[in-house]
């Protein structure tokens, strides 16, 4: 069957919006296109899965001709749209690294229209949190003098910094695991970077999922956010993987790998993986203690918190 890639999203689209009840294949295949056209915007080509024997290789063009999703408007192109321009990515040793770099801070291209404002608030956190983080991990790995942070509240200085020290030891572990990895992942991803990008990836994916689903309007509280982040990490120190093949099947895959090196080799067990849970445990640590981090959740469309902290609030992703 010859169809238009146009044409078929824009019928799915028109009979979502006219109320239509569509078919529960259709239907995914068309949520999975919606997540991953807003998440993976930066790349050239967005691929889509089968959809009756068709799969398609959308440009970035399509979803908004496809009256999907709006542009931002106001993302800097001088920039890539990241805090590390391609002034300071020039600058990592490292050239392969330079794209994942950018990749971890770049903003949100393609968004979809009609978000509310706690759809908003929450995007716009993620990206300013992620322009720290992909700045902290330059200046840590490869020299303090590559890039300067984003200019941030002095007062949640601490807080930042918890957050991207877990980000930080978690590229050394994927940076570590990969040549330990099975033949299909050693094939899929021949070199570190490319899984470390991918698992970015896919942690977009995870984000704008999330945001869209009716699982944001669930009231959370901080105490029950430091919880889950103990909880996953206690998983991991006992080995068990608290993530999804589904929804995050390279992260999955990555940390079965250092279940195995960390049973393996005292080397990794020392200095990559026991620092990673302890980034880990710190963090949980921070959000409990920081009277600037508050629990946030959609209400109405609007951002309802639990509480405000004393100083200026740090959301909670």
């Amino acid at each position: 069957m010859n169809y238009s890639k146009t044409d078929v999203l824009n019928s799915t689209y028109s009979k979502y919006c006219n109320g239509a009840i569509l078919p529960s294949k259709e239907l995914m295949y068309f949520d999975d296109w919606v997540v991953k056209s807003y998440a993976l915007a930066v790349k050239e080509t967005i691929e889509i899965q089968e959809l009756e024997g068709i799969v398609f290789n959308v440009k970035r063009q399509i979803p908004i001709n496809a009256n999907l999703c709006t542009l931002r408007l106001n993302v800097n192109k001088e920039t890539r749209f990241s805090h590390v321009d391609d002034k300071i990515a020039k600058r990592i040793p490292e050239k392969n690294m330079r794209r994942p770099m950018q990749l971890i801070g770049t903003q949100f291209i393609l968004v979809p229209k009609g978000l509310n404002e706690y759809q908003e608030t929450r995007i716009c956190h993620y990206e300013a949190l992620f322009k720290y983080v992909s700045a902290y991990i330059i200046r840590e790995v490869w020299g303090k003098s590559l890039c300067d942070l984003p200019p941030i509240d002095n007062k949640i200085i601490s807080e930042m910094k918890a957050y991207s020290e877990k980000w930080l030891k978690f590229y050394w572990i994927c940076k570590e695991c990969r040549d330990f990895m099975t033949e299909e992942m050693l094939h899929k991803f021949p070199r570190s970077w490319d899984l470390f990008n991918a698992i970015i990836d896919e942690y977009r994916q995870s984000l704008m999922s999330f945001w869209l689903s009716d699982k944001a309007k669930n009231p959370s509280s901080k105490e029950e956010i430091v919880q889950n982040v103990r909880q996953e990490f206690s998983m991991l120190k006992d080995c068990i993987n608290p993530y999804c093949t589904e929804t995050n099947p390279y992260t999955y895959k990555l940390i079965e790998t250092c279940f195995r090196l960390s049973n393996l080799s005292e080397v990794f067990l020392n200095d990559f993986w026991t620092p990673y849970l302890k980034a880990g445990r710190q963090w949980a640590q921070m959000i409990e203690s920081s009277p600037s981090i508050t629990a946030t959740y959609e209400n109405q469309g609007k951002t309802a918190r639990q509480r405000r902290g004393k100083r200026r609030t740090f959301y909670v992703l």
